[in-house]
């Protein structure tokens, strides 16, 4: 979903969460990274910790809900606005632009139900880049 680095992968209620952190010089502008339909987009405000720090999880952010799989775009330190570019009801490929965080912040995929972590191709300290790397051994994320 972004460029930079995976700083999360962990379980959560039985689904894999991995966390892409963009550091200041990443580009911003996060992806789709699945196709899918919109269901929800949901705004959660909440601090500006580091984007790379477990006390991040409790930052503004902004949830987008595919069914499937969901994505997070998290504010980070020095971030203090998150652009979502898609609304409920909107279809989706891979690829195309979800939204933009401003600097240092990070955007999660909450995988499908079934992915486990041995299906990642992702490894905490990868660097990604948005809309091309697979982070599923079954190519669909």
């Amino acid at each position: 979903p972004a460029d930079g680095t995976v700083s999360v992968v962990r379980e959560e209620n039985g689904r894999v969460r991995v966390g892409v952190f963009m550091n200041v010089d990443d580009v911003h502008v996060n992806r789709v990274p699945a196709p899918g339909t919109v269901r929800s987009v949901d705004h959660r405000p909440g601090a500006h910790r580091p984007a790379f720090s477990k006390e991040s999880d409790r930052n503004e952010r902004i949830d987008v809900d595919v069914g499937e799989y969901e994505v997070s775009l998290i504010a980070g330190w020095f971030a203090r606005r998150i652009t979502p570019y898609v609304e409920a009801g909107d279809e989706l490929e891979r690829g195309d632009q979800l939204g933009h965080v401003a600097f240092g912040s990070r955007a999660d995929v909450l995988l499908p139900e079934g992915v486990e972590r041995a299906d990642l191709l992702v490894s905490k300290g990868d660097t990604v880049r948005a809309g091309e790397t697979v982070l599923v051994a079954d190519g669909r994320i």
